[in-house]
């Protein structure tokens, strides 16, 4: 349904209505019209970090295409209204993806990952964002584990991840990079068209929890809104990803442990941004890899 993005009245009196443009597909069928409507609702959940309607459906523009035995369907979907902002931003990242099946497997995995746990950059505002704390809810800290699970390969499928070993490393006896393992992921990093020296905010919220005694997060520069307990910081890039991979490896993806019960908003988010950030650049967005400093702005 076309959307209403403003009203005037004109000269001779009469009402005008600005209508939105329309998002049209152009398919051999239903199914790969559906198809590419998945891929935007992907899309839009990496650029507005929103989710579009669940039931959201390709609306053929001739009726005697609908599929067999959907026409009630069709008609549903044709008397809800929804607006377009956002969307042909989404729709652009959606035709970049299918360029390639990796990108388009990266991004599924994202959207997966959001719709666990992903928050909107305006829920972790150090200021007007909720309350950020542990839960003892089983289902809402196993979901976060899974998001981080998902998030993190997103980053393997874009391979931009660490690559290490027991033989090799990333990290030495002192604590400081493994430097072939840094020199190989700098070097997949500018590959991609990402500057290896980038940086990333990193959310530490609250009295540190478990995972930050035993884990220490990587060590930056703190970010301009960091006060009290909003302990944010803004690290390297590739400190960021070898950090989410432990998130990954010894937090998340085996059995729970006190560590998984310890995992917050915080840490679901800073991979989640991480993630987005790097499919963005990747899928060449205008609007990638933008700082969140100066209380947090982001496009």
């Amino acid at each position: 349904m076309r959307a209403i993005v403003g009203s005037s009245f004109e000269k001779d009196g009469y009402l005008c209505s600005k209508l939105a443009p329309e998002l049209i597909l152009e398919a051999r069928d239903f199914d790969q019209a559906q198809r590419v409507m998945r891929l935007i609702g992907a899309g839009y959940a990496l650029t507005d970090m929103m989710l579009l309607d669940e039931d959201a459906v390709a609306v053929p523009d001739n009726p005697a295409d609908y599929p067999a035995g959907s026409s009630s369907e069709m008609e549903l979907a044709l008397r809800k209204g929804s607006a377009t902002e956002g969307n042909f931003r989404a729709a652009r990242i959606a035709a970049a993806a299918s360029k390639k099946l990796v990108y388009q497997n990266a991004l599924a995995k994202y959207f997966h990952g959001f719709r666990l746990a992903g928050r909107h950059w305006m829920d972790t505002h150090p200021t007007h964002g909720e309350k950020i704390s542990t839960t003892a809810d089983p289902l809402v800290y196993t979901n976060y584990a899974l998001a981080i699970i998902a998030y993190y390969s997103a980053i393997e499928e874009l391979n931009a991840h660490v690559k290490a070993s027991e033989k090799c490393p990333s990290k030495l006896a002192d604590g400081s990079w493994n430097p072939l393992v840094l020199s190989d992921l700098q070097g997949r990093l500018t590959a991609l068209g990402i500057p290896p020296k980038s940086t990333a905010i990193w959310l530490l919220r609250g009295t540190p929890t478990r995972i930050e005694r035993k884990h220490k997060p990587p060590e930056g520069k703190a970010a301009v809104w960091a006060r009290g307990m909003v302990r944010d910081r803004e690290i390297p890039i590739c400190d960021a990803i070898n950090y989410a991979g432990l998130l990954r490896s010894r937090v998340s993806a085996h059995r729970t442990s006190k560590r998984t019960k310890s995992l917050t908003v915080a840490h679901v988010h800073s991979v989640q941004m991480l993630a987005r950030d790097l499919l963005l650049r990747v899928l060449g967005d205008e609007h990638s890899m933008t700082p969140r400093l100066k209380g947090q702005q982001m496009s």
